[in-house]
């Protein structure tokens, strides 16, 4: 996956979910109505969380995690929690306060946990 970056282009590397796929092209159900968010890992710029509105078809960054980290792969915990491993051996926890009352704050994520693996995952 390529998107547009602050240095043009920048590289994709995963992305996880938590929402099942859709089954077939008949209407929404009241689970497509659920927030439906994805984690978006960046080979250079840590990881992204963004949100899918399917009634304007479009993703929309909802919060970042503005540590650089050189991220070889992601797993999403829960809907607000998230496992970054890194290429320097190290596997970050990330958490996202949607419910605070700053935005500066909501799309923010706060590190919670950092762990040494003593080698890289991927």
């Amino acid at each position: 996956m390529v998107g547009s970056g602050h240095h043009g282009h920048t590289l994709s590397l995963c992305v996880q979910s938590l929402m099942p796929p859709h089954s077939g092209s008949g209407p929404a159900t009241s689970d497509d109505e659920r927030s439906q968010i994805a984690i978006v890992g960046d080979l250079m710029r840590s990881i992204a969380v963004v949100q899918y509105f399917p009634k304007y078809k479009a993703l929309e960054e909802v919060a970042r995690d503005y540590n650089t980290q050189w991220t070889t792969a992601t797993e999403m915990l829960t809907e607000n929690v998230y496992l970054v491993a890194e290429n320097w051996c190290n596997f970050v926890i990330l958490k996202r306060n949607p419910k605070a009352a700053a935005e500066e704050v909501r799309c923010r994520l706060e590190t919670v946990g950092e762990f040494n693996a003593g080698e890289m995952a991927n």
